[in-house]
């Protein structure tokens, strides 16, 4: 989740439709990732 958003791949709300979770869950991801 966390690399395909850093990458700029894809945003966090097409992220979260592709798994099925709320963005906020992505966005959760991709803070602890960047730490």
């Amino acid at each position: 989740m966390a690399s395909a958003y850093l990458d700029g791949r894809y945003t966090m709300a097409e992220i979260a439709a592709e798994f099925g979770v709320h963005y906020s869950t992505v966005s959760r991801a991709v803070a602890k990732c960047k730490t």
